[in-house]
């Protein structure tokens, strides 16, 4: 996003931001939002990589109502969703939010080492918690020419183990989680981030928190007639 648009967010506050972010309407690598309104065409696709044991997930493991983000670290839109992700999850314990990453490299240049250093946090158990500071403090790291240095500061400021988190930043296995995580996105039709999987199912991305909280509960609502 171009640097005047910070300006724009701090004006308009996160609300205004989400709503800015949809009128412009991303599409693909651009990274901004898509929420299928208007003469947008409606989601497509299929999430082919059920939820396993090394998905991150926040509430509960058994639910009737899943909800998978795919997305990236330094995606401004990502940042504009984000409270109302964090928000669903705390409002709605019992279904299960799953964060996979799809970090957009050709134009986010510290969405990797990002990806990364939630990586390397997850490995001493604090994944969401990086996930977090990431996201509150994007601003902050996204201009950064070399952003591992941050990255290696935010680890410390939740108590991590600093060399630890060195060598785990730059581990393979580290990597291939990152890759693992794209390439299930790939083939499941993400062509930009946000992108949500309610239940499976692709979603255009909703334009506001009242409108996510409509698609959780009647997909609640769903699974509870379906018992």
């Amino acid at each position: 996003m171009k640097e005047h648009l910070w300006w724009i967010i701090a004006l308009l506050g996160s609300a205004g931001l989400l709503i800015l972010l949809v009128m412009m309407g991303g599409r693909g690598p651009s990274g901004t939002l898509n929420t299928g309104s208007g003469n947008q065409p409606p989601a497509t696709g299929t999430l082919v990589e059920a939820v396993g044991e090394y998905d991150h997930v926040r509430g509960t493991t058994e639910s009737s109502v899943q909800l998978v983000e795919y997305s990236d670290f330094q995606c401004p839109a990502c940042g504009a969703y984000h409270p109302l992700l964090k928000r669903v999850s705390e409002e709605f314990p019992d279904i299960q939010f799953v964060y996979r990453h799809f970090p957009l490299r050709s134009i986010h240049p510290n969405a990797q080492p990002a990806a990364q250093a939630a990586e390397a946090a997850a490995l001493q158990g604090r994944f969401w918690e990086m996930h977090d500071s990431l996201f509150e403090t994007q601003r902050e790291w996204s201009a950064v020419k070399d952003s591992k240095d941050y990255f290696v500061t935010l680890a410390e400021s939740l108590g991590l183990n600093k060399e630890q988190f060195l060598a785990d930043f730059e581990a393979d296995e580290v990597k291939k989680m990152i890759s693992d995580d794209y390439n299930s996105g790939t083939r499941s039709n993400v062509q930009g981030t946000p992108s949500l999987y309610l239940n499976g199912q692709k979603i255009n991305s909703p334009g506001s928190y009242d409108e996510l909280k409509t698609l959780i509960e009647n997909a609640r609502a769903d699974a509870t007639s379906q018992e």
